[in-house]
Protein backbone atom coordinates (compact mmCIF):
# COMPACT_ATOMS: atom_id res chain seq x y z
CA UNK A 1 0.00 0.00 0.00
CA UNK A 2 1.71 3.49 -1.00
CA UNK A 3 0.44 6.45 1.30
CA UNK A 4 0.37 9.76 -0.70
CA UNK A 5 -0.60 13.38 0.21
CA UNK A 6 -3.08 14.36 2.31
CA UNK A 7 -5.96 15.97 0.29
CA UNK A 8 -6.37 18.89 2.26
CA UNK A 9 -9.80 20.04 1.11
CA UNK A 10 -11.26 16.40 2.65
CA UNK A 11 -9.40 16.56 5.71
CA UNK A 12 -10.32 18.51 8.95
CA UNK A 13 -10.04 18.99 12.78
CA UNK A 14 -13.15 17.07 14.20
CA UNK A 15 -13.05 17.57 17.76
CA UNK A 16 -10.36 19.13 20.22
CA UNK A 17 -10.40 18.37 24.14
CA UNK A 18 -8.45 20.34 26.83
CA UNK A 19 -7.68 18.89 29.66
CA UNK A 20 -5.38 20.27 32.69
CA UNK A 21 -2.46 18.46 31.17
CA UNK A 22 -3.23 17.44 28.09
CA UNK A 23 -5.03 18.36 25.03
CA UNK A 24 -7.06 15.40 22.49
CA UNK A 25 -7.57 15.92 19.06
CA UNK A 26 -9.57 14.32 16.92
CA UNK A 27 -8.77 14.78 13.49
CA UNK A 28 -10.43 13.08 9.69
CA UNK A 29 -7.67 12.93 7.11
CA UNK A 30 -7.79 11.73 3.84
CA UNK A 31 -4.78 10.28 1.70
CA UNK A 32 -3.75 9.83 -1.68
CA UNK A 33 -3.38 6.29 -2.82
CA UNK A 34 -1.82 4.98 -5.83
CA UNK A 35 -1.09 1.29 -5.56
CA UNK A 36 -1.59 -1.75 -3.08
CA UNK A 37 -4.38 -4.46 -2.60
CA UNK A 38 -6.28 -2.36 -0.01
CA UNK A 39 -9.63 -1.27 -1.46
CA UNK A 40 -9.08 2.22 -1.16
CA UNK A 41 -6.29 2.03 -3.62
CA UNK A 42 -9.03 1.34 -6.44
CA UNK A 43 -10.41 4.64 -5.46
CA UNK A 44 -7.39 6.52 -4.94
CA UNK A 45 -8.02 7.46 -1.61
CA UNK A 46 -8.00 6.74 2.35
CA UNK A 47 -9.79 8.25 4.59
CA UNK A 48 -8.61 8.32 8.49
CA UNK A 49 -9.89 9.14 11.78
CA UNK A 50 -6.64 9.43 13.92
CA UNK A 51 -6.32 10.96 17.56
CA UNK A 52 -3.17 12.92 18.68
CA UNK A 53 -2.35 13.29 22.33
CA UNK A 54 -0.10 16.53 23.39
CA UNK A 55 0.76 15.96 26.80
CA UNK A 56 2.17 18.90 29.32
CA UNK A 57 5.88 17.43 30.21
CA UNK A 58 6.53 17.42 33.76
CA UNK A 59 8.07 20.64 35.71
CA UNK A 60 11.47 18.27 36.21
CA UNK A 61 12.63 16.60 33.22
CA UNK A 62 12.71 12.89 32.69
CA UNK A 63 16.12 11.13 33.15
CA UNK A 64 16.98 9.56 29.36
CA UNK A 65 17.14 6.17 29.00
CA UNK A 66 20.44 4.89 28.23
CA UNK A 67 21.40 1.49 26.37
CA UNK A 68 23.07 0.21 29.46
CA UNK A 69 23.28 -3.42 29.61
CA UNK A 70 23.37 -3.90 33.42
CA UNK A 71 19.91 -2.87 33.20
CA UNK A 72 18.15 -5.00 30.09
CA UNK A 73 16.51 -2.37 27.69
CA UNK A 74 17.86 -2.40 24.03
CA UNK A 75 19.53 -5.95 24.50
CA UNK A 76 19.14 -8.62 22.62
CA UNK A 77 19.33 -11.01 25.63
CA UNK A 78 16.92 -13.83 25.70
CA UNK A 79 14.92 -13.70 29.08
CA UNK A 80 13.76 -17.17 30.11
CA UNK A 81 10.14 -17.58 31.25
CA UNK A 82 8.56 -20.24 33.40
CA UNK A 83 6.54 -22.71 31.56
CA UNK A 84 3.55 -22.06 33.07
CA UNK A 85 4.01 -18.16 32.07
CA UNK A 86 5.41 -18.91 28.49
CA UNK A 87 1.74 -21.48 28.60
CA UNK A 88 -0.29 -18.39 29.60
CA UNK A 89 1.42 -16.01 27.18
CA UNK A 90 1.08 -18.28 24.38
CA UNK A 91 -2.52 -18.89 25.19
CA UNK A 92 -3.17 -15.40 25.11
CA UNK A 93 -1.46 -14.93 22.05
CA UNK A 94 -2.93 -17.73 19.61
CA UNK A 95 -6.30 -16.68 21.07
CA UNK A 96 -5.84 -13.08 20.04
CA UNK A 97 -4.87 -13.89 16.84
CA UNK A 98 -7.83 -17.07 16.15
CA UNK A 99 -9.81 -13.85 17.05
CA UNK A 100 -8.29 -11.67 14.01
CA UNK A 101 -9.08 -14.75 11.82
CA UNK A 102 -12.70 -14.76 12.80
CA UNK A 103 -12.60 -10.86 11.85
CA UNK A 104 -12.47 -9.13 15.50
CA UNK A 105 -10.35 -5.93 15.48
CA UNK A 106 -7.83 -4.74 17.70
CA UNK A 107 -10.22 -3.39 20.76
CA UNK A 108 -8.07 -1.19 23.18
CA UNK A 109 -10.74 1.01 24.54
CA UNK A 110 -11.35 -2.57 26.58
CA UNK A 111 -8.23 -1.79 28.98
CA UNK A 112 -10.37 1.20 30.23
CA UNK A 113 -13.29 -1.17 31.67
CA UNK A 114 -11.16 -2.44 34.58
CA UNK A 115 -10.95 -0.20 37.44
CA UNK A 116 -6.79 0.39 38.02
CA UNK A 117 -7.31 -0.91 41.94
CA UNK A 118 -8.63 -4.27 40.49
CA UNK A 119 -5.65 -4.74 38.42
CA UNK A 120 -3.46 -5.25 42.44
CA UNK A 121 -6.53 -7.42 44.11
CA UNK A 122 -5.48 -10.78 43.02
CA UNK A 123 -8.77 -12.73 43.98
CA UNK A 124 -10.27 -10.44 41.56
CA UNK A 125 -7.45 -10.54 38.74
CA UNK A 126 -7.65 -14.99 39.45
CA UNK A 127 -11.55 -14.27 38.69
CA UNK A 128 -11.91 -11.75 36.25
CA UNK A 129 -8.25 -11.70 34.03
CA UNK A 130 -6.53 -8.33 33.58
CA UNK A 131 -8.28 -7.44 30.93
CA UNK A 132 -12.03 -7.55 29.53
CA UNK A 133 -11.45 -8.53 25.99
CA UNK A 134 -9.22 -11.10 24.19
CA UNK A 135 -8.43 -8.37 21.49
CA UNK A 136 -7.03 -5.67 23.49
CA UNK A 137 -3.01 -5.77 23.79
CA UNK A 138 -3.11 -5.86 27.21
CA UNK A 139 -0.33 -8.92 27.81
CA UNK A 140 0.44 -8.18 31.02
CA UNK A 141 -0.46 -6.59 34.08
CA UNK A 142 1.84 -3.93 34.39
CA UNK A 143 0.00 -2.32 37.42
CA UNK A 144 0.74 -5.84 39.64
CA UNK A 145 3.44 -4.95 42.06
CA UNK A 146 6.14 -7.41 43.73
CA UNK A 147 3.55 -7.53 46.77
CA UNK A 148 0.53 -8.50 45.33
CA UNK A 149 2.16 -11.38 43.81
CA UNK A 150 0.96 -11.23 40.23
CA UNK A 151 3.59 -12.81 37.72
CA UNK A 152 5.94 -13.64 40.64
CA UNK A 153 8.64 -15.00 38.21
CA UNK A 154 8.86 -12.10 36.01
CA UNK A 155 8.31 -9.42 38.85
CA UNK A 156 11.08 -10.98 40.78
CA UNK A 157 13.74 -10.95 37.60
CA UNK A 158 12.75 -7.56 36.99
CA UNK A 159 13.38 -6.77 40.73
CA UNK A 160 16.71 -8.45 40.33
CA UNK A 161 17.69 -6.37 37.18
CA UNK A 162 17.23 -3.30 38.57
CA UNK A 163 18.94 -3.79 41.90
CA UNK A 164 21.76 -4.52 39.94
CA UNK A 165 21.55 -1.69 37.92
CA UNK A 166 21.37 0.16 41.10
CA UNK A 167 24.55 -1.22 42.66
CA UNK A 168 26.12 -0.48 39.61
CA UNK A 169 27.27 -4.44 38.96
Amino acid sequence: MTVGAIVADRSFVDTVKVFPINLEIQTMRTYTMTSGRAPASRTGAATLSLNTSVVLLPEEPMQPRYADERVGYFSNRITEFSDELMGQLIRFVSSHEVGHTLGLRHNMIASQATPVEKLRDKAWVEQHGHTSSIMDYARFNYVAQLEDMHYKDLLVRVKKIRERYESGK
